[in-house]
């Protein structure tokens, strides 16, 4: 499914609210049974904004969405009882004749994460577990120039396939690899790890204790130039601030890879060191970029590592 946002009018246009961590930061509120005469959404254009018109397809694809929602996950609501995720679940407990739904509700609003936006404007990306059946899209990415001179030098595409393919099947995630998805189209991958499982690359490369590194590569040709590759750190980075809260992160893509080099960049990261690393298998100067963390990183849930992973010292042939 696409990445959702909630909207609600701000001072300075509509404010967004990304439903993941709201998802995240509901994870431990009480649950609640709300009766449905009391949503008030459900007699407005909720799906339907600014009056524009309605067509068929938009009908079958919520009416799709409904047959699909799963009523055992609350929805959630705002302390002032708008509904902040889970309208389709509230529109096939109606279909089904039922009075009441589980939800939580905040007692505080969240700070949005995003202010005055346009919906057009805010990223789609998803990021989600990488599998076997997803090789070959990675296989036909491996072979375009602009993830080829960055991944496969040295070594062939075939090799880090094969590499995947074997540590994809390991019981045990050192290193989370996932797919990058925008609005329903992969477009990359990534990966992330501690540092502190790599004892020696983390001391080769400074990394402090409880730091996270990244790799990744935007694969798909037409999403390059594009802003896709700024999107994914921003996603990426937070996504593992709500597992690891506190955590410093540190990558090192090729010095001569301005284009990953930049992205970092403009997502926080500072250039602490650039040179060769004795962890690399070449000797090409790495730029060694840190994004400082808040306090020592916290140990998630054991339920957030349950990913595909990689399961060897991690690799910074990082591509944008």
């Amino acid at each position: 499914m696409r990445k959702q946002y909630h909207f609600w009018p701000g001072e300075h246009g509509d404010d967004a609210w990304d439903v993941d961590r709201l998802i995240h930061l509901s994870r431990d509120l009480p649950v609640i049974e709300i009766d449905l005469d009391r949503i008030g959404e459900i007699d407005t254009a909720y799906w339907f904004p600014g009056g524009r018109p309605v067509t068929v397809r938009d009908v079958i694809d919520h009416t799709r969405l409904m047959a699909t929602a799963d009523l055992t996950h609350p929805v959630i609501l705002g302390p002032d009882n708008r509904v902040m995720d889970g309208m389709h679940r509230i529109a096939r407990a109606v279909l089904d004749g039922r009075e009441r739904i589980r939800a939580v509700r905040f007692d505080v609003l969240p700070a949005p994460d995003h202010r005055g936006v346009v919906a057009e404007d805010l990223s789609y990306l998803e990021l989600r577990p990488l599998t076997v059946a997803d090789l070959a899209t990675v296989a036909e990415w491996l072979d375009e120039p602009h993830v080829a001179e960055w991944w496969c030098n040295p070594g062939t595409a075939q090799e880090q396939l094969d590499e995947y393919r074997g540590l994809l099947a390991e019981a045990r995630p050192l290193t989370v690899l996932l797919l990058v998805v925008d609005d329903g189209t992969p477009v990359g991958w990534c990966q992330w790890y501690r540092w502190d499982d790599y004892p020696d690359a983390a001391a080769d490369i400074g990394a402090a204790a409880g730091d996270i590194g990244i790799d990744y590569a935007i694969g798909a040709p037409d999403r390059i130039g594009r802003g896709v590759g700024t999107a994914l750190i921003r996603e990426l980075v937070a996504h593992l601030g709500r597992l690891y809260p506190g955590a410093g992160f540190l990558a090192a893509p090729e010095a001569a890879n301005v284009a990953s080099c930049r992205v970092l960049e403009k997502n926080g990261f500072e250039l602490v060191s650039t040179g060769p690393l004795a962890s690399e298998p070449h000797d090409r100067p790495m730029a060694v970029y840190r994004r400082p963390g808040s306090g020592p990183a916290q140990a998630p849930e054991p339920r957030n590592l349950a990913s595909p992973k990689l399961n060897t010292p991690p690799s910074e042939a990082t591509s944008q």
